[in-house]
């Protein structure tokens, strides 16, 4: 997994990237266009793929809006709750976790504290001076739970991965926390874990292939069908 990944970010132009580094222009950036520009990895996207399919709200945050839009809809073959099912936004302009959770409560969304640690995943997009984006935090913010007591617990937000500036690459934490995710989706934490590496492989896949428009990648996502346990 590691080596197609690398791959990825080590020879861009046989995925035929733009030389600036930005998702290719000319139709709806996919998922596998910003996997190709270097702006997400495989292990990521299949993560983000089994929570968002497992009914996790994803929120896109950026301060460039326009980038947070289009991560969004980039991220929503993977699957998301209804609009009347959730009162999380798709995307925010927000540069930061503190910043997304600040927003939403205020208006229009005026969430409290606890509503708010249902936002699930949040994505943090930044647009580089020379134009490249590049995912540089995602956030797993935990929701409020019980204890085997009744009492209520509210544990500080993990982080899912960080952008290694120096090394342009994601660092991934998911790992380490791949129980708990599983747990959230119904999932043990093994499963989770095969799936993940099985997901972001069909995703690598996917971009070596060149299959970069929405057709292609929604074709190969619906084929791959779902895995989560429930």
């Amino acid at each position: 997994m590691a080596d197609h990944d690398d791959a990825l970010a080590t020879d861009p132009g046989r995925l035929g990237q733009p030389a600036d580094g930005s998702p290719p222009v000319g139709g709806p950036p996919t998922v596998v266009d910003w996997m190709a520009a270097g702006a997400i990895d495989g292990l990521l996207a299949a993560a983000v793929w089994l929570l968002a399919e497992g009914g996790v709200p994803v929120v896109a945050a950026g301060d460039d809006l326009g980038a947070a839009d289009e991560l969004a809809a980039a991220l929503d073959v993977f699957g998301r709750p209804p609009a009347f099912l959730s009162p999380f936004p798709r995307s925010l302009g927000a540069s930061s976790l503190e910043d997304v959770l600040d927003c939403l409560g205020r208006p229009p969304y005026e969430l409290t504290e606890d509503a708010a640690r249902s936002v699930g995943v949040v994505l943090v997009v930044t647009v580089l001076p020379d134009g490249r984006r590049r995912i540089v935090a995602a956030h797993y913010v935990r929701p409020l739970e019980q204890d085997g007591h009744g009492h209520l617990q509210r544990r500080p937000p993990a982080l899912l991965a960080a952008w290694d500036r120096d090394a342009d690459r994601l660092d991934d934490y998911a790992w380490g926390i791949s129980a708990e995710l599983g747990s959230r989706i119904g999932m043990a934490a093994p499963a989770f874990e095969l799936a993940r590496a099985e997901r972001a492989e069909l995703l690598v896949g996917l971009a070596a292939a060149g299959a970069r428009t929405p057709e292609a990648v929604a074709g190969a996502i619906a084929a791959h069908g779902l895995s989560v346990r429930r």
